[in-house]
């Protein structure tokens, strides 16, 4: 029999995929699917919510993203925005009974803005990661799969979410008896719970990435907490503070949690090509948006030492350094 994150996992490739039939094979022969609009009873009326659901998103331009994913038990929550044609999903959430394999009851409820007074009503849409419907049908849709969570095995619960409130983590709401905690400016949360895993406890290694490897440090010194040196990759071996030239992927401090669970911090300004789409330039926070703009400002001031002359052009300039910087492209001169 199937578990709660298997069929949750397999309905939302299957709405990924436009699959109606293995998405409605999902639900028991009496699942209830409620929403503002009634309750439908049983996988034939649920049919039409997802037809009509899958002609919405298969025009052009259709996106869904997800906040969150919750599994406890026979329970599963699910958060989301997405955007259409037709309507923005501002924010949308599914409440989901999962019994012997089999959706059981499931709840749906949407902040929804019109954008065409076309008459069209929103029904119902579940997602994993971000769905990119490029064309008409099923054959033009491509799924992106997002790292969520790593969980990292702890020995003492209590201890362990005061080290990561320490940091000044965010703590994400979960279930009772469970922690997230997500670093600023990360995409990625980790969990912890001593039954979430068999690993060792203290056996994890993770890395961080920062854009000033000396100011991360000094905010983790200020938050007392006991980190290593800044060091850096030498031609014979790692060396004692940071890379001279700053250059990227060079240099780290690192410190743990109470466990033993190691953590890497590596300073990244500009990454290796292909790893950022350069027409999707993006900070994660606004400490790292004023680092780069610093590294802008100050290889402009040498673009305009090289021409002699003051550059009105300067915000564009900065856009296109900071955009190149990013996606590891040639820096303009």
């Amino acid at each position: 029999m199937r578990s709660t994150a298997e069929v949750i996992t397999h309905h939302l490739t299957c709405f990924a995929s436009r699959d109606i039939d293995g998405l409605l094979a999902d639900y028991s022969d009496d699942a209830l699917f409620f929403s503002a609009a009634g309750a439908l009873r049983g996988p034939g009326a649920i049919r039409t919510v997802f037809q009509a659901l899958f002609r919405e998103f298969a025009k052009p331009g259709a996106s869904v993203a997800s906040s969150a994913r919750l599994i406890e038990g026979d329970y599963a929550y699910l958060a989301w925005t997405a955007e259409t044609a037709d309507n923005s999903y501002e924010l949308a959430s599914d409440a989901l009974v999962v019994r012997d394999g089999r959706i059981r009851m499931q709840a749906f409820t949407a902040k929804t803005q019109p954008k065409h007074d076309n008459g069209s009503q929103p029904t119902h849409e579940a997602a994993v990661g971000h769905i990119s419907v490029t064309g008409q049908g099923a054959s033009a849709a491509t799924i992106d799969m997002k790292l969520e969570v790593v969980v990292i095995p702890i020995s003492d619960f209590d201890r362990s979410r005061e080290f990561y409130l320490k940091l000044g983590w965010r703590e994400d709401l979960t279930p009772p008896g469970k922690a997230q905690f997500t670093p600023p400016g990360s995409a990625c949360s980790i969990q912890f719970d001593p039954k979430l895993t068999s690993a060792a406890p203290g056996s994890a290694r993770n890395y961080l990435i920062v854009s000033d490897i000396e100011a991360a440090r000094d905010k983790l010194v200020g938050a007392s907490i006991e980190v290593s040196d800044v060091f850096h990759a030498g031609p014979g071996g790692m060396v004692s503070g940071p890379d001279p030239e700053r250059r990227s992927y060079r240099s780290f401090t690192s410190f743990s949690d109470p466990d033993g669970n190691s953590w890497l911090l590596q300073e990244v300004t500009t990454r290796l090509p292909g790893r950022i789409d350069s027409a999707a330039t993006s900070f994660g926070s606004a400490s790292d948006l004023a680092s780069a703009l610093r590294r802008a400002e100050a290889a402009h001031g040498r673009h305009e030492a090289r021409t002699g002359q003051a550059d009105r052009n300067w915000p564009d300039w900065y856009a296109d350094y900071m955009a190149r910087e990013q996606s590891g492209e040639e820096l303009p001169q």
